[in-house]
């Protein structure tokens, strides 16, 4: 087996089970690849599920990083660093009748 690359997520599924002549049987444990969804930054998983326009994503997130996984969080540090002021924007505001 080759070694794990640090940009990958590894994690080994419990238990399968595989159909065998009707009956179900235990299988063996499976090595499955998870997307690399880390923070390049701070290394933190599943922390980037948020969306910036990319003229706000320039602007704060540094030239190293742009092209990368960025957690909310480090987002938040980069845009105090630069002292670029945020705000949440909720989809329940397109939705108002007036």
């Amino acid at each position: 087996m080759s070694p794990i690359s640090k940009d990958q997520y590894y994690f080994i599924a419990p238990c399968t089970f595989e159909l065998l002549g009707g009956q179900m049987k235990l299988g063996d444990r499976l090595l499955t690849v998870r997307p690399p969804w880390a923070c390049k930054v701070c290394g933190s998983p599943d922390k980037g599920d948020f969306e910036i326009p990319k003229d706000v994503w320039k602007t704060v997130v540094p030239t190293e990083y742009q092209n990368k996984v960025v957690c909310v969080e480090c987002f938040g540090k980069f845009a105090c660093e630069k002292q670029v002021e945020l705000f949440r924007v909720g989809l329940d505001l397109l939705n108002l009748k007036g």
